[in-house]
């Protein structure tokens, strides 16, 4: 247990940092993490706060959804705290540094899309709980179980993507937050998930689960 607890944490760290690299190439975040960004840029509060808050609606809406209370949620409030300080401290250590040319805000891209999928697999690979987006999706898919869970997703990202872009629009005046590095994001990530996961997965269900779980 306390290898899985440390591959998740670690595993936010990677998604903290892979989350502040995109913000400071100026291309765009990732549609999961766009709404916190925007409604920071917007109110001027700290994203790490913004992110705590938002991820803690979600678990509220698997309440209201499941209209139950489970460990699990209280599990994924306190990882989002965590996440949303890991953010912070994240966009402290790399503070204003950005590729000044485009070719460079391109490369932090890249850079932000092979942590964020480092991250992913690291997290996923733990087996512990998913993040609060995700388990709200899963709370929808077992209300509406005709309704699969990917495309849930799939909607809840474009919905988060949108209301970045308003909020972005009315309050900044521009769409730093959602631009083309969000689509380029959306595509690349699962599949550089896809190269680290097939030799680093085996690896880590190795160490969390003993060598059968992981054959």
């Amino acid at each position: 247990m306390l290898y899985r607890i440390g591959f998740y944490v670690i595993g936010l760290l990677f998604l903290a940092f892979g989350v502040a690299v995109a913000s400071n190439s100026e291309l765009g975040i990732s549609p999961t993490n766009s709404l916190p960004f925007a409604i920071s840029a917007a109110c001027g509060i700290k994203v790490g706060t913004i992110i705590i808050l938002e991820f803690s609606c979600y678990i509220i809406v698997q309440m209201i959804l499941l209209r139950q209370f489970k460990p699990s949620y209280f599990i994924q409030l306190v990882f989002s705290t965590i996440f949303g300080y890991f953010v912070d401290f994240a966009k402290f250590v790399l503070g204003t540094f950005c590729l000044a040319s485009y070719p460079g805000r391109l490369l932090m891209l890249a850079v932000s899309i092979v942590l964020v999928a480092l991250g992913l697999v690291f997290y996923l690979s733990a087996e512990l709980v998913p993040m609060p987006m995700e388990g709200m999706c899963l709370a929808i898919n077992q209300k509406l179980p005709k309704a699969p869970f990917h495309r849930i997703k799939i909607f809840a990202d474009c919905i988060s993507v949108i209301l970045a872009a308003i909020i972005s629009l009315i309050f900044t005046g521009g769409l730093s937050v959602v631009r083309e590095g969000t689509v380029i994001s959306a595509l690349f990530i699962g599949k550089t998930m896809g190269i680290f996961n097939k030799p680093l997965k085996p690896i880590l269900h190795n160490i969390c689960f003993g060598e059968e779980a992981a054959r």
